[in-house]
């Protein structure tokens, strides 16, 4: 490449890039995040210490985007192996570079992982971009699998890891070294596509200084990669003899002093004579364009350096095409790759069939379809299920139950419900029998933990079997929640209760024989899930909830810090079982005071972990909780030894504030519609607290300025949440302004709940109000 040094962007087009410890970015899988302008300062330092957590790759960005994008920039982007998006109102707008990145991304087959990082943007979400599977970082759920293990997943399948790539490296012919002007960039990659048209040259790999940076040693990284390289190409153009510069007087001779053979392409017209005499023993000049296999000394030279000429081998294809795919020392070529791994997978290689299905299910270098993701994914299931038949070993037994686990999970995903259910159940039979068989005592933890998670997983197609009746529109809707926990029923919750038993029996078992983070986390999920089942199902078992959340406190304990936001969510699903517990016995004063202490320890535990990890799902977490010990001071004025009205009016309004203070935070931090939404939920609450109490005056600002929230939104989404509450509060103002003898505004807020009330559907009839983000909703 050229003699220039690069400076503060490595890339011509602009690109910046970030790694791990600001090392080279050379031989890593490139993630290139897109966004909207605004949301980069907001997320990208935390999406990328997520990413680069879990993979080792070079995450490139855009941070001047004053200038129009350049050809060459839309050409790095084509070279990107995955696409990573924070996905926010801002974004789903449209209307600014990041969707056309994005759309770029879709129309040329490169993966692309949205990153929710606001609530309520589901139905918008696949309205926009409905084909792809999106991360949320903000599930305020520690019973679900996290985030982290998810996205782990994820980066681990679609970005070619270090023991991967080299078994690809060794699976090259040869390997050349393209040496070129930087100002001849586009004619280098215009030369690398036209050597890899030639068949012969399809399985040679080409080095070239791309992600050469400032600070490293330019002379070692090319001499180190020059005596790898069979050949020396060279991109031959004016450029190389209108002036000094790098290829003259440093790469040429280095290629002549270790006698690499050399191969000037002829890119552009340039004077021979002085070529010649700038060179010195240059050989003739080749047409980059008309050149093939059988031109004379060209082909000799070809034979000479390549390894092998054999027949087709699926694992040869099968790597060289994985080269093609994450532009491994090639260009990212996704025609080619696909149809190397596809001869590959049909030649019934394992590797190349589950590569091809997790490249349908994900759209890396083809359109996603994840019908013909499954169709793979079940032909991988019967090769290895046919593995495992015909060596029953515990080894093969982990590989079977992986594969199929799969299986059900992208069944899930297309919600092809029954088929995933009758695949995990599949799963459950395998493991049972191996279980119970004569090599019982040698079962691999593993296998424990897989069966454990697959009962987790039926547990939780719970929901999902509640959503038969509904089509895959409706499903998607912003509304979910209230079309699916309208229509629970007995046989479902059993259905729960029976799968999340199961799992916490066979993790109590692992837990004695191997207590890692992991299995014990897991334990915890299933405790929280249990509790939830018994306080909130219609199996409605008191005394069974407190048991698993206690659980679930105690277990939490014992494992320290890292178990802090599971031990929040036990406190809080305390707190709620105790609440109940007080209104059935007509406010039970003891059961009404362990109420209260849940929740106050479920807020000291979050204030200190926020202190630790400043996550905005934690303040979501906050809020909530000092909602709840606001409606807590509020039943306190009906519960025995607690009935002094003004005290617990003080505290309640104390708690609304505080809820009120870390919601203005959280706006503060992303400017999001849902957390507006929150905003406006506590102020609604806390003037309608004010307004019990007859403090009109203080009351009226906050409810003008939440109904002025929620109008706004109602004109934007449809949401369950913003309905109910704008409903209540125009009732709230209605019968503020009926105190204040404002006949005619009081008739305004009253008919304005009326209407919206009216034109709401799918409502749920509760005891008190909903509370948003509620750790323990079903799924």
């Amino acid at each position: 490449m050229s003699e220039e040094k690069m400076k503060n962007v490595i890339s011509a087009s602009g690109l910046s890039y970030k790694t791990r410890h600001g090392e080279s970015p050379s031989g890593k899988a490139k993630v290139y995040f897109c966004s909207h302008p605004d949301d980069h300062p907001r997320y990208f330092s935390d999406v990328s210490r997520d990413l680069l957590r879990h993979q080792d790759c070079s995450i490139w960005y855009v941070t001047d985007r004053s200038e129009s994008p350049t050809d060459d920039f839309w050409f790095d982007l084509s070279q990107m192996s995955l696409f990573v998006i924070p996905i926010t109102h801002r974004f789903l707008e449209g209307g600014h570079r990041g969707m056309e990145e994005c759309n770029f991304a879709r129309e040329h087959n490169i993966p692309i992982l949205p990153l929710m990082q606001e609530d309520g943007l589901e139905g918008q979400f696949n309205r926009v971009l409905g084909e792809l599977q999106f991360l949320n970082k903000r599930v305020n759920d520690s019973t679900a699998i996290g985030y982290d293990e998810k996205l782990k997943k994820y980066l681990s399948a679609v970005l070619i890891g270090d023991e991967l790539s080299a078994r690809v490296r060794a699976a090259f012919d040869a390997y050349i070294f393209l040496s070129y002007r930087k100002k001849d960039r586009r004619q280098a990659q215009r030369l690398m596509n036209l050597i890899h048209q030639n068949e012969a040259c399809r399985d040679f790999a080409i080095w070239y200084d791309e992600f050469l940076v400032p600070g490293e040693n330019f002379n070692d990284s090319i001499l180190n990669a020059l005596k790898k390289s069979e050949l020396f190409a060279l991109a031959v153009t004016p450029n190389l003899i209108n002036e000094p510069n790098y290829v003259m007087t440093t790469e040429y001779p280095l290629a002549l002093e270790y006698e690499k053979p050399i191969i000037p392409f002829l890119m552009v017209d340039t004077d021979r004579a002085l070529l010649e005499e700038k060179y010195p023993g240059i050989p003739k000049n080749v047409d980059p364009v008309s050149f093939t296999d059988s031109d004379g000394d060209f082909s000799d030279l070809l034979s000479r350096v390549a390894i092998r000429r054999q027949p087709r081998d699926p694992s040869h294809d099968f790597f060289i095409g994985l080269a093609y795919l994450g532009g491994i020392d090639v260009e990212v070529d996704h025609l080619r790759a696909v149809e190397l791994i596809t001869f590959a997978a049909e030649s019934g290689l394992p590797e190349a069939i589950e590569q091809i299905a997790f490249m349908y299910r994900s759209g890396n270098g083809v359109k996603r379809c994840g019908d013909t993701a499954v169709n793979w994914q079940t032909r991988l299931s019967a090769i290895v299920g046919s593995d495992y038949d015909a060596e029953r070993s515990i080894e093969k037994l982990l590989r079977y139950t992986e594969v199929l686990s799969d299986l059900g999970d992208l069944l899930c995903e297309e919600l092809r419900f029954e088929e995933a259910e009758r695949v995990y159940l599949q799963i459950v039979d395998l493991v049972d029998e191996k279980r119970h068989s004569a090599d019982g005592q040698r079962i691999d933890t593993r296998l424990l933990h897989r069966l454990a998670n697959i009962h987790i997983s039926l547990g939780g197609l719970d929901a999902n079997r509640k959503k038969e009746h509904y089509n895959k529109e409706e499903l998607l809707s912003e509304d979910i929640y209230t079309v699916t926990t309208s229509h629970m029923h007995r046989d479902s919750i059993e259905w729960e209760i029976a799968h999340y038993t199961s799992a916490t029996e066979l993790l109590i078992e692992l837990s004695k024989i191997d207590p890692t983070k992991e299995i014990m986390l897991s334990l915890c999920r299933c405790y929280l899930r249990l509790g939830n089942a018994y306080v909130k199902g219609y199996s409605w078992n008191r005394a069974l909830a407190n048991d698993y959340f206690s659980k679930a406190v105690k277990l939490c304990r014992e494992n320290g810090p890292a178990f802090s936001e599971p031990l929040s969510d036990a406190y809080g699903g305390l707190g709620i079982l105790y609440g109940n517990i007080s209104r059935e016995r007509g406010m039970d004063s003891a059961s009404h005071k362990n109420s209260g202490a849940c929740f106050i320890a479920a807020i000291k535990t979050l204030l200190k972990l926020y202190g630790e990890v400043a996550s905005t799902s934690l303040l979501v977490k906050l809020i909530d909780n000092y909602r709840s010990m606001a409606e807590w001071c509020r039943d306190g004025q009906y519960v025995k030894d607690f009935e002094q009205t003004g005290k617990w009016f003080i505290q309640a309004d104390n708690y609304h504030k505080q809820a009120e203070t870390v919601a203005r935070v959280l706006v503060d931090k992303t400017d999001a519609p849902s957390d507006k939404v929150l905003l406006a939920i506590c102020l609604a609450e806390r003037g309608n607290t004010r307004l019990s109490f007859d403090d009109i005056a203080s009351a009226e600002p906050m409810l003008q300025e939440a109904i002025g929230i929620l109008e706004g939104q109602l004109a934007d989404t449809d949401m369950f949440t913003v309905r109910y509450y704008a409903v209540e509060c125009n009732r709230y103002l209605g019968e503020l302004y009926q105190r204040l003898g404002d006949a005619e505004r009081a008739e305004h807020y009253y008919s304005r709940s009326k209407e919206l009330s009216n034109c709401a559907t799918n409502w749920e009839k509760t005891d008190t109000l909903p509370i948003i983000s509620d750790p323990f909703s079903s799924f």
